[in-house]
């Protein structure tokens, strides 16, 4: 995509607006699918691992709370 991209092939000017999406949509999905999800995934864990231990405190060590 970067020859198309950049206009290096013949032709190629027709399509350099449809290469340059195709890369800032692959840029993107990656970065979304290797960094943000996973972080977004680790917070929402943390913040179910903390309300748990708080409701663990607050209701007594002997309640046991659904996974579901």
């Amino acid at each position: 995509m970067l020859p198309l991209a950049l206009e290096w092939a013949v032709g190629s000017e027709r399509f350099a607006p449809l290469a340059t999406a195709v890369i800032g949509g692959i840029l993107a999905a990656t970065l979304l699918t290797m960094v943000v999800i996973p972080v977004v995934y680790t917070l929402f864990d943390d913040v179910t691992g903390a309300v748990k231990s708080l409701l663990a405190q607050s209701f007594g060590r002997g309640v046991k709370l659904s996974r579901g």
